[in-house]
């Protein structure tokens, strides 16, 4: 009798331990499908990010290039400012993005008001930084009938500077310094930037 009961307590402690066994490895297999989700989701919004990024300094550089073809200044932004910065000290900021809608003009450009921070909260409170998806799944900036993204996207153009042997600043002419920023928010804050000079190459 004895026996037989210990039979039954052994194949109940032989079940709990196949239990815990399997618990375990169910968690483990959970936990490791749900990191490689993460990592590959983080892979994916980064290369969106240096894509986004490397696509506005590109645009930058054929509003410079078209210049030339038109026989603009090579520094015209568009119809309606003259340069990319206006004086020596200043630091403008721009959104830039392609125009599918307007073969005339296929470069949107939009400036960003002489009061924008690029702090973490200016940014992410900033509509006109934000990015969309267009019907064609393209990340344009927002409109409201647009789906919103996570993503948020503006270009920082700035005079190039040296400095002399008395460590005073002068002016680099017909140089400028372009840096593209992108902005991922999703779970974290990211910023991802790329840094270029822009010349007048044909001076």
């Amino acid at each position: 009798m004895s026996n037989k009961l210990n039979n039954k307590w052994f194949t109940l402690v032989e079940l709990m331990v196949a239990i815990l066994v399997f618990t375990i490895w169910f968690l483990s297999a959970y936990l490791l499908l749900f990191q490689a989700v993460n990592s590959s989701l983080y892979s994916k919004n980064e290369i969106i990010a240096a894509n986004i990024a490397r696509e506005q300094i590109e645009l930058v550089k054929n509003i410079r290039d078209s210049n030339f073809l038109k026989y603009n200044n090579w520094d015209k932004v568009d119809n309606f400012l003259t340069s990319w910065v206006w004086t020596f000290w200043s630091i403008w900021y721009f959104t830039i993005e392609n125009n599918f809608s307007n073969l005339n003009n296929p470069i949107k450009i939009n400036v960003l008001p002489a009061d924008f921070v690029p702090t973490k909260e200016k940014i992410l409170n900033n509509p006109k930084v934000e990015l969309c998806i267009d019907s064609s799944s393209r990340y344009v900036h927002c409109e409201p009938w647009l789906a919103r993204t996570q993503f948020y996207s503006f270009v920082k153009v700035s005079p190039l500077n040296s400095k002399n042997i008395l460590n005073s600043p002068i002016s680099v002419t017909d140089w400028y310094l372009v840096e593209s920023v992108v902005i991922n928010s999703q779970k974290w804050y990211r910023e991802f930037k790329i840094n270029t000079i822009i010349t007048n190459w044909r001076k």
